[in-house]
């Protein structure tokens, strides 16, 4: 393992200015080659490792988990070009054709688009630089995004130089096979701790009504809520105005009809009293706003609304970049396994997969009778 620390002098030299540390303040960091063949993990969030790849002359292929989080970097530079669900294989060859220093910006789907350009062209697609952030999306959702997360790490080894990178990163001991072979690269940052003040409630629509019932003028809030039905009963359920309200989560029509009366946004457009945010904007995302409040939102009756501590909820805890005030105020639901002990909830999953391996075998032998007396 190799690790880069950032000096008290450097950090001290920001605050007195004000400023964030980035990487590109970092002599480490002058030449994108210390990320060759590396697993990165950055410890911070919003410390511009997408920015150091755009702002280098390198060409490089930047891969992400969301299409909100590819929105985000549109427009960074005249060279970047981002691969979205609407751009097509010719599009991306018209692009190759006509720029000098190529820096591709897609969701981990578009791979498969852009190594067919550069195939048709007969450009090495492999020389180029492969930065895969927030990797931990991979390890997350490998079960239910199976085929387009085990393409990428198939692709991944056939490039001559890439890096995994991530601010809340995955314990070496469960790293894919595809990354063992890569360094281990560890940026220590000595930073204030983010304060969390959590509330434990019977209902989260009644905490959150509480909470915009009480909101101050001078605070916008933000509800990261993986949820879209718990979303539109909120805004609903407060009689919030359109204009009032900016939602952002996955353009389907699903959503559009859940949330009728009420616009899908993007993390670029300007924030409202009440912001709202699905996964979409979990990772990855710029968003900017000095007034804002910061809520963090689980119900334990809904799977899908929870958020892992130790990768997510850090996550949500960078996304607003500018924000004065970064405590993170999680609203919760308990689940049945909040109050037990590790070696309690290890011997509830144990007895959980044992059950469903009973249950399966009982299916499948029943299915080899039917046939069998068929």
């Amino acid at each position: 393992m190799k690790t880069i620390t950032v000096s008290n002098e450097i950090i001290s030299q920001k605050q007195r200015l004000n400023e964030k540390v980035y990487l590109s303040d970092l002599p480490e960091f002058q030449d994108l080659s210390v990320l060759y063949n590396t697993v990165f993990n950055k410890s911070v969030t919003g410390i511009g490792g997408t920015s150091l790849a755009l702002d280098s002359k390198e060409n490089i292929i930047i891969l992400m988990p969301f299409v909100e989080v590819v929105k985000n970097k549109e427009n960074y530079n005249l060279n970047t070009f981002c691969v979205k669900e609407a751009v097509t294989v010719q599009s991306i060859v018209k692009y190759l054709k006509h720029t000098k220093i190529r820096k591709i910006v897609a969701t981990y789907d578009g791979l498969y688009k852009i190594v067919e350009a550069y195939d048709r062209i007969g450009l090495n697609i492999y020389d180029d630089f492969l930065l895969i952030d927030e990797w931990q999306v991979i390890f997350q959702q490998f079960g239910f995004r199976n085929k387009v997360m085990r393409y990428l790490l198939d692709e991944s080894v056939k490039f001559r130089n890439k890096c995994f990178m991530t601010a809340t990163p995955i314990s070496k001991e469960y790293w894919f096979d595809e990354l063992q072979g890569l360094e281990e690269l560890v940026l220590e940052y000595d930073l204030p701790k983010t304060k969390l003040i959590h509330f434990k409630c019977n209902d989260v629509v009644d905490e959150v009504t509480a909470v915009i019932q009480t909101k101050k003028e001078d605070r916008n809030l933000h509800f990261f809520i993986n949820s879209v039905q718990l979303i539109n009963i909120i805004v609903k359920t407060n009689n919030l105005l359109p204009n009032e309200v900016r939602i952002v989560c996955s353009k389907q029509s699903k959503n559009e009809l859940k949330l009728s009366g009420y616009t899908i946004e993007s993390t670029t457009s300007l924030p409202k009293k009440y912001n709202f945010y699905t996964s979409t904007a979990f990772e990855g995302c710029d968003i900017y706003d000095t007034q804002a409040q910061i809520f963090v939102v689980a119900d334990g009756n809904k799977a899908h609304s929870l958020c892992d501590i130790t990768t997510t909820l850090p996550q949500i805890a960078g996304r607003i970049r500018d924000a004065k005030d970064n405590t993170i105020n999680l609203i919760y639901k308990s689940t049945r396994y909040i109050d037990v002990t590790q070696e309690e909830f290890e011997r509830v999953v144990k007895n959980n997969l044992e059950e469903g391996e009973r249950i399966a075998k009982g299916i499948t032998y029943s299915g080899v009778t039917a046939i069998i007396n068929d």
